[in-house]
């Protein structure tokens, strides 16, 4: 999965997880609806103002997760299991 792929992909999750469209994402983060249109639809990466609006709004949302996909969402080491 490349960068762009992974972000888009974490940001659904959190989109999901609130239960918001983009229309209602893109405004509980304070960026314009065709922003977070133009990030689900792969044309753009989402800009470094658009993560921080989101992390600010979900401060539970780990930035190294959501830049990297490491981690778990909140930010806590992920359990090896075995």
């Amino acid at each position: 999965m490349d960068e762009k792929e992974g972000l888009r992909s974490r940001i659904k999750l959190i989109m999901e997880r609130e239960q918001l469209n983009n229309g209602a994402f893109a405004e509980s983060i304070g960026v314009a609806q065709a922003t977070i249109s133009q990030i689900m639809k792969g044309r753009n990466m989402p800009s470094t103002d658009v993560l921080l609006r989101l992390h600010q709004r979900y401060p539970d949302v780990s930035l190294d997760w959501l830049l990297t996909g490491k981690r778990t969402v909140s930010g806590e080491e992920e359990q090896e299991n075995g």
